[in-house]
């Protein structure tokens, strides 16, 4: 009967630990971020911001816990060295892949422009009103955004 390594498995819980600690990392960033560009774009800080990135750490963080079990499952069960490639069988490959996209999703947020952000709530404003309105309705709307914009232009 194989014994337990548990060298192996203070090695996969090390491993495990920086990458949940450069997920937490990178949400904070993003956080960071936000804030900044909220500022830049004249935008009240709101505790919404707050509450997405508790949601983040709490999703990401489940999603770090589960692949942290898949690999001890991996571990375990032998499966690396059972295809040949035991060089690896401390290392929690799922974790490392699943931690390096949800980084990459930050960097990705990070480096969203704050009027893209902006259009894309527009977008998505209009998108909603549309839904409840209709098409009378959205026709006197637009009618008076347009009078104001030319009594605005008038008085410039």
């Amino acid at each position: 009967m194989n014994e337990i390594n548990y060298n192996g498995l203070k090695t996969m819980a090390l491993l495990v630990g920086v990458a949940a600690i450069a997920v937490v990392i990178a949400i904070m960033l993003d956080l960071a971020s936000g804030l900044r560009k909220a500022t830049l774009m004249g935008e009240a800080r709101t505790s919404y911001a707050y509450e997405r990135t508790t949601t983040k750490l709490l999703n990401n963080g489940s999603v770090v816990v589960i692949m942290a079990m898949i690999d001890v499952f991996l571990f375990f069960g032998h499966l690396w060295e059972l295809i040949g490639m035991s060089l690896i069988s401390n290392v929690p490959v799922v974790t490392f892949i699943a931690s390096a996209w949800m980084c990459f999703v930050q960097v990705v947020s990070i480096r969203e422009k704050a009027e893209d952000k902006a259009e894309r709530k527009s977008a998505d404003t209009l998108k909603q009103l549309a839904e409840v309105l209709t098409t009378e309705q959205l026709q006197a709307l637009l009618s008076r955004v347009q009078d104001k914009s030319k009594e605005s232009e008038e008085n410039d």
